[in-house]
């Protein structure tokens, strides 16, 4: 049976995940309306545009690599566990 602890881990991270790249989505539009309402000048904003799609694919790397750790683990655990379980299906059925 599932871990219901290590279900909610999971759909924290997963949630964290969607709300960073939410926030950097709604910053990247912000930085568009600067520059376009020529607010600041468009070089300033190529270079924050180009800091903040780095923070955001080491904070996406750094989240899925969890994630796929995790999944992993379960694949694993739950393989084991539905092999158990039909191999005790078929002992009992044989009797």
């Amino acid at each position: 049976m599932a871990d219901t602890h290590d279900t909610t881990r999971k759909l924290v991270l997963y949630r964290a995940l969607y709300r960073f790249n939410r926030s950097f989505a709604r910053i990247q539009y912000n930085i568009e309306n600067l520059i376009g309402g020529r607010t600041v000048p468009e070089e300033f904003g190529n270079v924050w545009r180009d800091r903040l799609s780095e923070t955001q694919s080491e904070i996406n790397r750094r989240l899925t690599s969890i994630l796929n750790e995790r999944e992993a683990a379960d694949t694993s655990r739950f393989g084991t566990i539905n092999e158990q379980r039909e191999e005790n299906a078929r002992r009992k059925k044989k009797r």
